[in-house]
């Protein structure tokens, strides 16, 4: 529990460093749907795991 702690706390502190939050720190391997305009957005129609997110993003940016 306290390891568990430790963790979100420093999350927390990184999150709010680098600009970014979050609404929840529970998270599900369900799929999610994706929607998306503009150029490369045939890429994300439909439902995908969310780490194929990144991959698609990887993909149209040429970040690898």
């Amino acid at each position: 529990m306290t390891e568990n702690y430790f963790i979100a706390i420093i999350t927390h502190i990184l999150n709010n460093k680098s600009g970014i939050a979050f609404t929840s720190y529970s998270h599900t391997g369900l799929p999610v749907p994706v929607f998306a305009i503009g150029n490369g957005s045939s890429l994300f129609e439909g439902y995908y795991d969310n780490t194929d997110i990144f991959k698609k993003l990887s993909k149209l940016t040429g970040v690898k």
